[in-house]
């Protein structure tokens, strides 16, 4: 059965698993917030079209060769890797990721030629494969990609991971700073959580095994650390 494409999807208001109103996440992977495409938006046609599409395929595939493997090591994927096929399409999100397949947006990659850290970003969802991409877990596989992105040092002006008081669970570079904050301090549990999210057991019991407590307690302790209050 297929699953919702990773990446391009809607997070229900008031999903977070630590009880906060979050605004609906409903965003790409490396997209920053621009106004609705018009007909200007579409990408490239014709034989002109399909040359810059087998180019920027091409590009892509250059890279899951070349960073495929660090990607997995991340995530706890073991080898043979599974084959990932890319797809380049004129328009759309960045990124999308369903299964194996990578699709890619030509419009994204031409305005942004070195945006290699689209790519690892939804590598990670296609090796983890995740089998559980709900309100529960969502948060934490978009912040999973967005680490291994800034771990391999392909983060971008817009994705920095960062603070914002609140945020610590709402996906993307939010959540990857939580994961960082995390994983200074107990060193692999990022892995361990990847681990337990792609075999498909993972629950929110499990921070209290991996991550020492408590997913409320570690996320206070965090935006206590993080805004210099007490830590308990």
């Amino acid at each position: 059965m297929s699953r919702p494409a990773a990446s391009w999807c809607r997070k229900p208001v008031g999903s977070s698993p630590t009880g906060t109103t979050d605004r609906a996440i409903s965003r790409a992977t490396s997209w920053p917030a621009r106004p609705g495409c018009t007909t200007s938006c579409v990408g490239s046609r014709g034989a002109m079209g399909r040359r810059e599409r087998d180019r920027i395929r091409a590009w892509a595939e250059g890279l899951v060769e070349e960073h495929g493997e660090a990607v997995a090591r991340l995530i706890a994927v073991d080898p043979p890797l599974p084959a990932v096929a890319i797809e380049v399409v004129p328009d759309g999100p960045p990124g999308v990721t369903g299964g194996l397949t990578i699709t890619l947006s030509e419009r994204w990659f031409r305005e942004h030629p070195d945006d290699v850290g689209c790519v690892v970003h939804e590598l990670t969802h296609a090796y983890m494969r995740a089998p559980d991409y709900d309100a529960s877990t969502i948060w934490l596989i978009e912040g999973l990609a967005d680490h291994v992105r800034d771990v391999l040092g392909f983060d971008a002006s817009w994705t920095f991971a960062h603070f914002e008081p609140g945020k610590a669970t709402a996906g993307y570079q939010t959540t990857a700073d939580l994961l960082a904050w995390l994983e200074r301090r107990r060193p692999g549990a990022v892995t361990e959580l990847s681990r337990r999210l792609a075999d498909g057991s993972y629950r929110e019991a499990d921070f209290a095994r991996v991550g020492g407590a408590p997913l409320p307690e570690v996320v206070a302790a965090y935006e206590a650390d993080r805004t210099g209050g007490p830590t308990g």
